[in-house]
């Protein structure tokens, strides 16, 4: 019977890294990916509760404030060019690898579709 000795800076390195991994600190590929995906999934539902909103909120009198949605969101327009600019942001996240930068942008957009959200349902809210 043959024993390879372990080599222990590869074991000792391979175990730092998983560590890192499990706990969540640190920087790895697959973490900053899933944080996209997840940030790319929320913007999904954020788009959908702001357009659900929306409708709801121009069914009781409010007017859109978007001057690009205003015309469209009426029709099954409004749906469409949703879908289509969740489309192209993850587009952009599959075709730029492992960018920083798409992730920093995307929390960005979160943030600024959380606050819209926000204001839908504060002026809902505000109307019952």
């Amino acid at each position: 019977m043959h024993v390879v000795p372990e080599v222990p800076h590869r074991v000792e390195e391979s175990r730092r890294s998983s560590v890192v991994a499990r706990s969540g600190r640190g920087w790895s590929p697959r973490r900053l990916v899933s944080h996209r995906w997840t940030l790319l999934a929320t913007l999904v539902v954020l788009n959908g509760v702001d357009l659900v909103l929306t409708r709801i909120l121009l069914a009781r009198g409010a007017a859109e404030a978007n001057p690009v949605m205003a015309p469209l969101i009426d029709s099954w327009w409004g749906w469409a060019v949703k879908t289509l600019g969740v489309g192209l942001v993850a587009l952009a996240v599959l075709v730029t690898g492992r960018d920083g930068k798409v992730e920093r942008w995307l929390q960005v957009v979160v943030g600024v579709y959380t606050a819209v959200v926000a204001w839908n349902l504060v002026v809902l809210l505000a109307s019952l």
